[in-house]
């Protein structure tokens, strides 16, 4: 008798312990997902996606539902899940989605939505260096004379 109340007690912790670390094994979530996007054009943006999970997840990004993969032009899909678009253009607007996979679990983010900030003026003059973007604030001073 006392052998299996024994032989119960020292079991219960291996048995918690091993459910700990299999419930370790499975549970993939997000910790940071990406988030709609206005970039500024021919600049260089970043968007983040990171996960914890076991074994260390892997990244893979999707643009406009197609895989970007390694070694495309403008583009760098980092370890981290950090995806880097060296210059922002034209070809870049569209919807983008971090997928997250870990010991053969998936998981997606939404799809996001990467816009080009617009320009709301911009002098060809003296002030050629003065622009403002749209969300950017900003102020324009003029002189006027009449008579």
């Amino acid at each position: 008798m006392l052998f299996c109340v024994l032989k119960t007690y020292l079991f219960l912790p291996f048995f918690f312990l091993s459910h700990f670390f299999a419930a370790l094994a499975s549970s993939l979530q997000f910790i940071q997902e990406p988030t709609n996007h206005v970039a500024r054009e021919n600049q260089p943006t970043w968007w983040h996606c990171v996960a914890s999970g076991n074994p260390i997840p892997s990244y893979t990004w999707y643009f406009n539902d197609q895989p970007i993969r390694i070694g495309q032009p403008n583009y760098d899909v980092m370890s981290n899940g950090t995806l880097h678009i060296y210059s922002v253009n034209a070809n870049s607007v569209g919807t983008y989605q971090c997928q997250v996979q870990a010991g053969g679990e998936i998981i997606r983010s939404s799809q996001v939505e990467l816009q080009l900030a617009g320009k709301l003026y911009s002098m060809n003059e003296d002030l050629a260096s003065n622009t403002l973007y749209s969300k950017e604030k900003g102020l324009l001073s003029c002189l006027i004379r009449g008579y």
